[in-house]
């Protein structure tokens, strides 16, 4: 039997040596070859005597040698954690004090940000490579189930990013789950449009490279291009595209997609944020005859999806037409759920509540972080008399009466998603408020001539023309406000705090657009 993904790997490699893995524009890898240099960065791991169970950083690089350095980690039960090196220097060190990394392997250009942590660059890495073994040098079926594969790094309330800790098992049932739920095999080719930072690329990765599918690597930088990118997606006959849907929206507005786009496109998968229902509508219209458009649904912490939903025409029935597509009628295999109100008692048909996830795909919880996981992974408040921890999702959905669907109503906490990120306000605020020119600031999130927006609203103890490069020097771009309004004071309810109701009515679109 199975039980972690070094054994699945080579399974995979044994059945389909030649079948390629990765695939650029000018170039593909068999997933021969993507073993055998796995192999030789596993073996160099050994060498620094990184062992089970170590925690080291990679970049989220797209190179053939950076996957390599994924697939030789996991092959050796080495945890590792994708690390945007290009975001502000403070946010990376958090990130690296919280894990405490035996070794980072990182660009070169970011070495000098990392401090006396050992370390190497990929270059370093490659040049190191000649002298190792093709063959692995570890005993892969010691490798046990629970041993974590991954940290996905989420913004905090607090004001600190948490890490969320999967392990092998919980992949190979989320693997198991998308190869029967998208026929995936040796035959189909997925898109990786996702940073190997972000939860989406989990599916890329566990859903397509490891049931034999190959992957299309396409950067940050070639995404801006939606000609450049359809190119390199046509050319390597993509047969499932997964990203956020602003992605979707965006290339819908440039008018990227055409009647004849993406031939052999088989699943439009979209997740991490909800789809306006106009665009939307656009999409399906383009490739309803030719692909299934599906809605998936999954916090990091549930091992990147707990449901999916196929869209319909009735989608855009006048009844439906108002809201975001439905989650689904009910989750996966190997999960659970309840829909619980504020009261601990279940909701009934038709009542929101907060969505509790429960299951064997549900993470372990925040690594290092003991008091924040028992926040967040709780008892189940239905089930008193045995243990049942349940993840506390701060999605509040419900459960329609007649079609039975679940629907996505809002948040019961200061998180948003924004172009498919997971951003706390919380920690946007932390950020504003440290700086010695702030007296206070809210931070909120809302839709401003039609586009999503996050606002900082600012009081200034001494006027600064440099709050937002202040801002961008410790927060990642897709976290950055787009506007920063001063205020004279911010407006406070009966208990004495910050209205953010009040300045978002004053301030943002009032009408729902869909």
């Amino acid at each position: 039997m199975i039980n972690n993904l070094s054994l699945k790997f080579s399974s995979l490699v044994k059945k389909n040596p030649n079948s390629k893995a990765i695939k650029y524009l000018n170039k593909s890898y068999t997933f021969n070859e993507l073993d055998i240099k796995s192999n030789k960065i596993s073996n160099w791991l050994i060498s620094k005597k990184i062992k089970i169970d170590d925690v080291i950083c990679i970049p989220s690089d797209k190179s053939f040698l950076n996957f390599s350095l994924l697939i030789a980690c996991l092959k050796n039960g080495i945890t590792y954690c994708c690390i945007d090196f290009s975001q502000p220097n403070s946010r990376i060190l958090s990130i690296i004090k919280n894990i405490k990394p035996k070794y980072i392997i990182t660009d070169k250009p970011y070495k000098k940000k990392l401090g006396k942590t050992k370390n190497s660059s990929l270059d370093q890495l490659e040049k190191n490579l000649f002298k190792f073994s093709k063959k692995i040098n570890v005993e892969q079926n010691d490798i046990p189930s629970s041993t974590l594969a991954y940290l996905m790094f989420t913004s905090g309330s607090t004001g600190k990013p948490k890490g969320v800790a999967i392990s092998h098992g919980q992949l190979i049932y989320f693997s198991n789950w998308s190869k029967i739920e998208f026929n995936i095999s040796n035959k189909k080719t997925l898109s990786n449009l996702n940073p190997l930072y972000f939860d989406n690329s989990v599916f890329d990765i566990y859903g397509g490279l490891f049931n034999g599918g190959s992957i299309i690597p396409v950067d940050k930088y070639d995404l801006l291009d939606t000609n450049k990118t359809l190119s390199i997606l046509e050319k390597n006959s993509v047969n499932l595209w997964f990203s956020v849907p602003s992605l979707l929206v965006y290339f819908l507005k440039l008018k990227a997609f055409k009647k004849n786009s993406l031939k052999k496109i088989k699943y439009i998968i979209f997740g991490g944020e909800g789809f306006p229902k106009k665009q939307l509508k656009d999409l399906y219209k383009i490739f309803k005859n030719r692909a299934s458009l599906i809605n998936v649904y999954g916090p990091t912490e549930c091992t990147c999806i707990c449901t999916s939903y196929k869209i319909t025409p009735t989608d855009f029935f006048p009844k439906e037409i108002n809201k975001l597509a439905p989650l689904g009628k009910s989750l996966i295999s190997n999960f659970k759920y309840s829909i619980v109100k504020k009261n601990n008692k279940i909701a009934k048909l038709g009542q929101i509540g907060e969505l509790l996830i429960g299951g064997e795909n549900v993470a372990k919880g925040y690594f290092n972080l003991n008091e924040e996981t028992k926040t967040k992974f709780i008892q189940n408040p239905l089930h008193e008399k045995f243990i049942d921890i349940v993840y506390k999702s701060g999605d509040l959905v419900y459960q329609d009466k007649f079609n039975k669907k679940l629907y996505f109503v809002s948040r019961n906490d200061n998180q948003i998603k924004f172009r498919g990120h997971r951003i706390e306000l919380g920690e946007i605020e932390n950020i504003i408020n440290s700086f010695d020119e702030i007296i206070e600031s809210a931070v909120t999130f809302g839709k401003k001539n039609n586009l999503d927006e996050i606002t900082a609203w600012v009081v200034y103890k001494k006027k600064s023309q440099n709050l937002k490069n202040n801002i961008k020097n410790k927060l990642p771009n897709y976290m950055i406000p787009q506007n920063i309004i001063e205020k004279d004071f911010l407006p406070k309810n009966n208990n004495g705090k910050i209205d953010r109701k009040k300045l978002m009515k004053i301030y943002y679109d009032r009408k729902k657009n869909n």
